[in-house]
């Protein structure tokens, strides 16, 4: 038998080629340079994907336009089949390759040896469809080095990766390739561009989620009502297949990303959200990710494909075990999100002092990785806080938005974090805690006065100075104080905004908090520098930066560093002035701080920029206004250096 030749035109097994296929041009490419290598044994792609995402649809087409390039034959097995026993398979393909059916050896493994003997040297592809294990796809691999063979999975069959197998993932069709799909599919008109948009957005490029959509239509009338099918009532079969490959355990972690917003989540955060080590979320990860049911751009983030995501969520109903993933997830993100802000902000206090407690470990208390998770998963935040409100889960959202301030700080995120703390603020009246009510204004405030909204800053700065008022908390009151003061020196009442300074320092050394009074200080330093009281504004500033420096707090630091750079540069020392803040630059880089870097180069920008006789002529008239300037008794406004002593690293 093993001599008998092939038949002289060889079978072609395959199905019929799909109606259409929109939209794998890349990956018929690929398919084309696979078949075009030469090695010891037969070329393998796998072709793996979701359900519906056209895997066996461009496998057929595939093999039906280069069937010339197979002349000995081109066999097909469909694995999933019930009774697709791996000897009744190679029972059909020898069948096929004109074995006569007597001469059919009874045992497989004699079976899979006259199989590998009859395609030895022969030109012929294999599609081997729907496959669940690499044991099945290895029994059924002719020998001839120059054979093509395909397989479809919903697995990524790591086996046979590792064999050296090619692994062609096919995901949902942009929605340009989708609209083809569904015009082609049904006559001009029959549907409106509205509803069109809607069926793309609810089938997330599925090309058979979109078949049925275009089906559905056919024969209706242009003025009928739509009966959208984006809900899939039979979604659940398309994928059950993946999800049932699952085991127990990751179909409970498919389940709780199905409940949770389709962001990319941090492993550390969805460990905890589903009570489990990391360790065992990461094994889950791995299961999940070996059935396409990842979106695999989301780098190290983990969320599920857009696809199965509206399925888990189906599937998590009624699960008493998930009632608590997403307060759970809500309350790790903020404890994450502390631990980061503190480390590229470590010097605010927390209206909790048991937050002070929170261990930065985990960011190798390196402002640079802290800042790089805060890019990767800062949309993360913003979208699972927007969840948790509509939840209402108000204790761990108020202490959300408190914690992403030092974040916010360094990268200005204005639109976003005033989101953020618009659902802190309501979180916080919810909870009716005075204080936390106080801060979210502030910042709110701060947002306002940043981004030119006066008055709406001027109102948030007044409810929370009542609020701090009313309630005598030092921390939001010294602060109210601080914000306040801005407000009159943007209203050009600089003697006012001097006062109201000046009461924020003696609240805040008065509550042990001398970062707030050193700031203050730099603050009134800018005004003095208006008011031409030089001098008074350089010890004032000198003090601010002998603390923010003892206890490295860099963009309060590079503020009151070119102030204080401003004047040596009007007295006639640019030089001086420039090697003050170069001196800087490489502390700066290293917290990866855009927004103080930014003011940095500018200041340093602003120096290289200034003549040096424009540099004299400013010196001369500093030294008259400090001439005419009224003598200023000493005052005692410095951060007194025990407290500096004392809290060198609050």
């Amino acid at each position: 038998m093993t001599g008998r030749p092939v038949p002289a035109r060889g079978p072609v097994q395959l199905p019929p080629p799909p109606p259409l296929l929109v939209g794998r041009d890349a990956e018929l490419a690929a398919l084309d340079e696979i078949a075009a290598r030469t090695g010891p044994g037969p070329s393998v792609a796998v072709l793996t994907g979701l359900g519906g995402t056209g895997k066996s649809a461009t496998a057929l087409h595939w093999l039906h336009t280069r069937r010339e390039r197979f002349p000995d034959g081109i066999l097909y097995a469909s694995l999933d089949a019930e009774s697709a026993e791996i000897g009744v398979l190679l029972h059909g393909f020898l069948s096929g390759l004109g074995v006569p059916l007597p001469e059919i050896p009874h045992s497989p493994i004699l079976r899979g040896n006259a199989y590998r003997a009859m395609t030895d040297g022969r030109r012929i592809a294999v599609l081997l469809d729907d496959a669940e294990r690499s044991a099945d796809v290895r029994a059924l691999l002719p020998g001839a080095p120059g054979a093509v063979v395909l397989v479809t999975s919903r697995s990524r069959l790591p086996g046979l990766e590792l064999d050296g197998a090619d692994i062609l993932v096919l995901g949902g069709l942009p929605d340009e390739q989708a609209r083809v799909l569904v015009r082609e599919r049904i006559r001009p008109g029959q549907i409106a561009e509205d509803d069109l948009e809607a069926v793309l957005q609810r089938c997330h490029g599925n090309p058979l989620f979109l078949a049925i959509e275009a089906v559905t239509r056919r024969g209706r009338r242009r003025t009928a009502r739509p009966r959208l099918t984006g809900e899939f009532a039979d979604a659940a079969k398309v994928f059950d297949a993946s999800f049932s490959a699952l085991p127990e355990s990751a179909r409970r972690t498919y389940r709780a990303l199905g409940l949770l917003a389709r962001v990319p989540h941090d492993l550390d955060v969805l460990a905890e959200a589903l009570h489990c080590t990391r360790e065992a979320a990461a094994a889950d990860i791995a299961d999940l990710d070996e059935q396409n049911l990842l979106d695999a751009s989301c780098g190290e983030g983990v969320a599920l494909s857009k696809m199965v995501w509206p399925d888990a969520g189906v599937r998590a109903r009624d699960q008493p075990d998930l009632a608590d993933v997403l307060p759970r997830c809500v309350q790790a993100l903020g404890d994450k999100t502390d631990a980061g802000s503190r480390v590229v902000h470590e010097h605010r206090a927390r209206l909790d002092a048991a937050a002070d407690a929170v261990d930065t470990a985990v960011f190798a208390d390196d402002p640079g990785t802290a800042m790089q998770w805060w890019h990767q998963y800062r949309d993360s935040v913003h979208a699972v806080a927007a969840q948790a409100a509509a939840h209402g889960f108000n204790e761990e959202l108020w202490r959300l938005a408190e914690a992403a301030w030092g974040f916010f700080l360094h990268v200005r995120d204005y639109d976003s974090f005033r989101d953020l703390c618009e659902i802190g603020l309501a979180a916080a009246r919810e909870c009716r805690n005075a204080p936390a009510e106080a801060l979210m204004l502030l910042q709110l405030g701060f947002i306002a006065l940043e981004t030119g909204q006066t008055e709406n800053a001027e109102k948030h700065h007044q409810a929370a100075l009542e609020i701090d008022e009313r309630e005598q908390h030092g921390p939001t009151l010294a602060t109210s104080c601080s914000r306040m003061a801005r407000a009159a020196r943007d209203h050009g009442d600089l003697e006012l905004a001097l006062a109201l300074y000046q009461r924020s320092i003696d609240k805040h050394l008065e509550i042990d908090q001398p970062r707030g009074a050193a700031m203050a200080l730099q603050r009134r330093g800018a005004i003095l520098i208006r008011l031409g009281r030089e001098n008074q504004a350089w010890r004032e500033l000198h003090e601010a930066i002998r603390y923010l420096d003892s206890i490295g707090d860099l963009p309060q630091l590079v503020k009151a560093a070119v102030q204080v750079a401003g004047i040596q540069a009007r007295r006639g020392d640019p030089g001086a002035a420039r090697a003050r803040l170069l001196a800087l630059l490489p502390r700066v880089e290293r917290i990866q701080s855009p927004h103080t870097e930014k003011e940095l180069r500018a200041a340093l920008a602003d120096l290289d920029s200034t003549p040096a006789g424009a540099a004299s002529g400013d010196a001369a008239r500093a030294g008259e206004e400090a001439a005419r300037a009224p003598a200023d008794p000493d005052r005692d406004t410095a951060v007194p250096g025990d407290h500096r002593e004392r809290n060198g690293n609050r």
